[in-house]
């Protein structure tokens, strides 16, 4: 997936597989206002690796937005968030959007063991146990974060 990265339109980069498999599967569903062919989906692997991503894609020239877990800007959070906006770059950065809390907390759902956290996601999202209202909270965030992207 990673290696998409290079020959994308625009690239949303995330923090882990829950983000990825959730925001994919809602651009499949057109649920999101871009397409497949619009946006690359890459997570970083955590937090701790996005300014990585950052500095590659500006110096390869691509265009990207971030949307990440704010952490409650707790403990190293608030350092490692400030570093992700001081990696941004004002040719190639779209937008940083800070989700408030955790992934869990916009989703209004429970915590799991972080290994079963993308199958969670998923299977409660596929069984409708995710609230319209928080998933119309998240579709805001996700697609402010690429509104310059439809095409």
């Amino acid at each position: 997936f990673r290696s998409g990265l290079f020959f994308a339109k625009h690239v949303l980069i995330v923090e882990g597989p829950s983000e990825r498999a959730l925001i994919s599967r809602l651009i499949n569903e057109g649920k999101l206002s871009c397409s497949e062919g619009d946006v690359t989906v890459i997570d970083t692997l955590g937090k701790y690796n996005t300014h990585r991503f950052m500095s590659l894609l500006n110096a390869f020239g691509i265009c990207y937005s971030v949307v990440i877990d704010d952490d409650g800007n707790k403990d190293e959070h608030k350092e490692l968030n400030e570093l992700i906006n001081a990696t941004a770059s004002k040719e190639y950065t779209r937008s940083i959007v800070f989700i408030p809390g955790e992934l869990e907390e916009i989703l209004g759902i429970s915590k799991t063991t972080p290994h079963r956290k993308p199958q969670h996601i998923m299977m409660l999202y596929e069984k409708g146990e995710i609230k319209k209202e928080n998933l119309d909270n998240f579709y805001k965030v996700i697609n402010e974060s690429i509104e310059d992207v439809r095409g």
